[in-house]
């Protein structure tokens, strides 16, 4: 950032004040985050509007808004870095947008939005199957089947995660904050209490033995004609 401001580097600057704010979404420092995405957009905009780059600062507002309980600018923040994201025909883009509007769906207990919201990007990443985001998607999905009740699909989604992990520690680090990791936790628990007959074993084993294409279509298919 020093760097940037002193040679008076648009793109640099644009950029490294982008990631530093998203890298503090990340760490729970969302205070700090939401200067340093404005100053992004700032400097993005004298580049004459590089619209991905403003559509992630905008994503990750909103993702500081809405893990803050600030929900409707959450939306309004989610909603414009969609929309940008669309008009700049940013595949990748869109899908994270996507990705972040179902974990506010999520958050305000709206399960089927949260559903079509994950089932969306992850089928714009699919062709991505080892990429650290269909690892995202896979959690978020197996987290919001919990909370719908279908306990036999999200305990073979977290069988699929437990093996893409490992016990490297993969899964964490994909994860890539530490809410996200403290929610796959808690889903995690969650479908342990809830899941109290031997079939959790059964469900879970066979995730584990799904490669990522089956785990995939799996989360994308399965409940396809139930809702």
């Amino acid at each position: 950032m020093e760097l940037a401001n002193a040679m008076d580097y648009p793109f640099g600057a644009a950029h490294v004040y982008a990631f530093y704010g998203m890298y503090k979404v990340a760490m729970g420092e969302y205070e700090t985050a939401k200067p340093l995405l404005l100053t992004g957009i700032g400097w993005a905009n004298r580049l004459g509007g590089d619209a991905s780059l403003i559509g992630r600062c905008k994503g990750y507002l909103g993702q500081a808004e809405m893990l803050e309980g600030n929900f409707t600018q959450a939306h309004t923040y989610l909603d414009e870095s969609l929309a940008l994201q669309m008009k700049a025909g940013n595949q990748n883009g869109t899908a994270e947008s996507l990705w972040l509007q179902g974990r506010l769906a999520l958050r305000e207990g709206d399960h089927a939005r949260a559903l079509r919201c994950f089932k969306e990007s992850l089928e714009l990443y699919r062709r991505y199957a080892t990429s650290l985001w269909v690892t995202r998607g896979l959690t978020y999905l197996m987290t919001t089947y919990s909370a719908l009740g279908q306990l036999a699909l999200a305990a073979k989604l977290a069988g699929v995660l437990a093996a893409r992990d490992g016990g490297t520690g993969r899964l964490k680090a994909e994860l890539g904050s530490l809410v996200a990791i403290a929610e796959y936790e808690a889903a995690v628990t969650d479908i342990r209490q809830k899941f109290v007959d031997s079939g959790l074993d059964a469900a879970w084993n066979e995730g584990t033995c799904l490669d990522e294409d089956a785990a995939i279509i799996l989360a994308l298919e399965e409940t396809s004609n139930r809702l």
